[in-house]
């Protein structure tokens, strides 16, 4: 059995790999910094609903409220010493091409954008293939973060995935496989290369390895993305201020066993865990309007998952597995 790996697995496996080396970084790195630099600044952690993988325990729900915060608060000198040389590490991290594009804004950290960041706040038609064409033409030489190799393939799939995981760990589990599968290489020069900048500049900024992006690590991009858990994956792209459904957000479907992307409106913020609460039959329409998430859906204030909310729910009547892994599974009645 031959698979091939193209712009979309690759760039699917590429996220899954980032997302699980980064979210141990996350969890043992950079606290300790994040503690001492809002120390310094007189800073609490931010009131903001905490996302992804980092509501998964209060130490990583803290950890995201604290780069909230320092993400607010106001840059101001300081004097040399652990305070100080806690902020520079951060925004070493931060600053870092690996992590999107990045402008000094006065902040202590930024809040780093990309070709797709720049697609929404340069056109008035957010549709998914409007944003996802657009992001591709604006993708940059000098382009590195994650959301950018993505952007380049002009693939909504693969957008949404790697927008959705700079903040979000999905659990997955692996399938026996009726055969042994051979990956073969067929990703684009340049998503090759840009991926080839955020391997590299992430290495210099954090010490994470991640494999090249050459032919002879299909295998291991393939598997990643095989495995990944992608339906139902939800993130917010963009604000438009004054709408009575101002929040846009895409989110991921399984349609024909192929994932595909939607997008919806809200009056407020909804993650991947709040969008997966819903019966697969329930989920937004294209474009379509929704209120806040219900209340018994959102997770408790300091992160911690109830049983009720569990990640091991059935959608649409199917495990939450790999989608591709559950390709293979299925046979004809």
């Amino acid at each position: 059995m031959d698979i091939i790996v193209g712009d979309r697995l690759f760039v699917v496996g590429l996220s899954e790999l980032f997302r699980h080396k980064v979210k141990i970084y996350d969890a043992t790195t950079l606290p300790p910094l994040a503690e001492t630099a809002c120390k310094a600044c007189g800073l609490s952690p931010a009131s903001v609903p905490v996302e992804g993988y980092y509501s998964e325990s209060q130490e990583l729900s803290r950890f995201f409220r604290l780069i909230r915060a320092l993400q607010i608060a106001e840059l101001r000198p300081a004097s040399p010493g652990s305070a100080h040389e806690s902020i520079q590490r951060l925004r070493n991290v931060f600053y870092s091409p690996a992590m999107g594009r990045a402008e000094e804004n006065g902040r202590v950290l930024p809040r780093n954008s990309s070709p797709f960041g720049e697609a929404l706040r340069t056109t008035e038609d957010w549709s998914i293939e409007g944003l996802s064409l657009r992001a591709q033409r604006l993708v940059r030489d000098d382009d590195a973060g994650l959301v950018a190799v993505a952007s380049a393939t002009g693939d909504p799939v693969a957008i949404c995935v790697a927008r959705e995981s700079v903040a979000l760990t999905a659990e997955v589990e692996m399938m026996a496989e009726p055969d042994v599968p051979r990956f073969k290489w067929a990703v684009s020069p340049q998503v090759a290369e840009i991926a080839g900048r955020l391997i590299s500049v992430l290495a210099q900024a954090t010490g994470l390895v991640l494999p090249e992006a050459v032919p002879s690590s299909a295998a291991i991009y393939g598997q990643a993305a095989r495995d990944a858990d992608l339906i139902g994956r939800c993130i917010l792209v963009g604000e438009l201020p004054g709408l009575t459904y101002p929040l846009y957000h895409w989110y991921i479907k399984e349609t024909k066993g192929e994932p595909t992307v939607k997008d919806f409106w809200s009056t407020a913020l909804w993650t991947t865990q709040n969008l997966r609460r819903l019966p697969a039959n329930q989920r937004p329409t294209a474009e379509g309007r929704l209120g806040a998430p219900e209340p018994e859906n959102e997770s408790p204030a300091d992160g911690r998952s109830s049983p009720r909310n569990s990640a091991a729910k059935p959608v649409g009547g199917l495990e939450r597995k790999g989608w591709l892994a559950r390709l293979f599974q299925r046979r004809e009645p």
